[in-house]
């Protein structure tokens, strides 16, 4: 339905100002949803990489020895 509304539009030979307040909305909530998509796949891919200190709790690297929060030697995972 909604390709169909935009097609409809682009057919027409002048858009009005409307029609372009519309097609303006569409762009910016698809490049927004595409942000947001891109970010997740980022956050997400950044916690395999990494463990929590079993002293102090906070996020170190999977190869990490010491950490580098509270100082401690970690146990190989």
């Amino acid at each position: 339905m909604l390709s169909r509304y935009i097609a409809d539009l682009l057919r027409r030979p002048a858009l009005e100002r409307e029609d372009l307040v519309v097609l303006l909305f569409l762009l910016v909530a698809v490049l927004f949803g595409l942000l947001i998509l891109v970010f997740v796949i980022v956050l997400s891919r950044d916690k395999h990489h990494k463990k929590k200190c079993p002293f102090c709790a906070e996020s170190v690297m999977l190869d990490a020895k010491i950490c580098k929060h509270c100082g401690r030697e970690l146990n190989p995972a």
